[in-house]
């Protein structure tokens, strides 16, 4: 059953034993929105962190792909859905500072979340839809309202960091990451000083992903903190092996310390001998092999076991249609600084390359590294 609802009519929607709205099956920004408004008054911490939540879930481009393109809404419809989505925004940062650190953490990477696909598209493609109303709620004019609804959740948080637990730590570092956010406070510290401080001495129960989401947002938002990034390759490398890292966790972690100019050698090679003793590189994807060596390079370190093994299993593709014009010219970048050369791999590249019809998918700097690679590799 999905869950249609309207103002007028206010039909409680159904709630789970601890109070949570069951919004699995809304497939709308408007389902989500009539079922929380209809309900409003028991909106509590844990249904107003999964509202938005849900939000960002229903606006992501995977999901939007698979439906019809909507057009501008007509002005009675787009205010009232106006009116539910402020309400919502507006009961939400009023009660924010009773969050608990999980469902504080979960709002902001909600927020976050919607903040950076409204954003990125622009507001001209959203004229008159939920996402131009999110848009006009979350971000405003110069990004007035993005900038304060941040700063209360960073305010919100102080009080009670030191319960925040690993994940929530990460969560919310992603969150401020993935918007250039980084709330400061009167005495000059801000919010990624004090995620830090508190993030160190919990490592030991990091998560992989937790691992690679904090080192991404200090990256993201150049939060220098040589200490956590030390600190985080200290607890890798202490790990008994890297089993449960994913391939983008590892692509993340070492991306992150390389444009830091964070060296850990020792990191570096806990994940080189972890890739050349795993069997398949099958689950790995072409933006994986890509940052994973040109993270080597750019960190001015290689190893040769770990190059031969991503050369060789790229040779052995029937073709190089799945990698992006980025991948390819850091590929190549990054077997000319660090290996010399590899004269297989560069003519699978070259002949991929030729075979194109035109140039015009490669900016600049992507033929700018080819041209230098192949260079060099003469």
């Amino acid at each position: 059953e999905r869950c249609f609802g309207t103002s007028s009519i206010r039909h409680k929607p159904k709630q789970d034993r601890k109070g949570f709205l069951d919004m699995r099956s809304c497939q709308t920004v408007e389902e989500a929105a009539d079922m929380a408004f209809n309900s409003f008054d028991d909106l509590y911490p844990g249904s107003l962190s999964s509202f938005w939540t849900k939000v960002s879930q229903l606006i992501a481009p995977r999901y939007q792909s698979n439906k019809p393109t909507k057009q501008s809404y007509e002005h009675d419809k787009r205010q009232h859905l106006m009116h539910q989505l402020n309400s919502i925004f507006s009961k939400t940062m009023g009660e924010m500072k009773t969050f608990e650190p999980r469902r504080l953490a979960q709002t902001a990477l909600g927020f976050g979340k919607i903040v950076r696909i409204v954003d990125n598209r622009g507001q001209r493609h959203f004229q008159g839809t939920p996402q131009q109303i999110l848009r006009d709620i979350l971000i405003g004019q110069n990004s007035q309202h993005k900038d304060f609804i941040f700063q209360s959740v960073a305010n919100a948080s102080m009080p009670i960091l030191p319960k925040f637990d690993s994940r929530c730590l990460a969560n919310l570092a992603y969150a401020n990451a993935i918007v250039d956010s980084v709330p400061m406070f009167e005495d000059g510290s801000t919010l990624f000083d004090h995620i830090a401080e508190k993030s160190i001495p919990l490592l030991g129960k990091f998560e992989p992903q937790n691992f690679a989401n904090m080192v991404w947002s200090f990256e993201k938002v150049r939060a220098s903190n040589p200490r956590l990034f030390d600190e985080v390759g200290n607890a890798v490398v202490a790990l008994d092996h890297l089993r449960k890292f994913s391939p983008q966790n590892l692509s993340n972690i070492l991306s992150a310390f390389a444009k830091a100019e964070e060296s850990n050698p020792r990191l570096f090679k806990k994940v080189a001998d972890h890739i050349v003793e795993h069997g398949n590189l099958g689950e790995f994807q072409p933006q994986h092999f890509a940052n994973i060596i040109w993270a080597f390079a750019k960190a001015e370190g290689s190893d040769s076991r770990l190059f031969k093994k991503v050369a060789d299993h790229i040779i052995a593709l029937d073709n190089l249609h799945s990698f992006n014009r980025q991948n390819l010219s850091n590929i190549v970048w990054a077997f000319a600084k660090a290996e010399g050369s590899n004269s297989r791999l560069f003519k699978k590249v070259a002949d991929h390359i030729i075979a194109l019809d035109n140039l015009h998918s490669f900016n600049r700097q992507n033929l700018s590294n080819i041209v230098w690679a192949f260079a060099k590799a003469e």
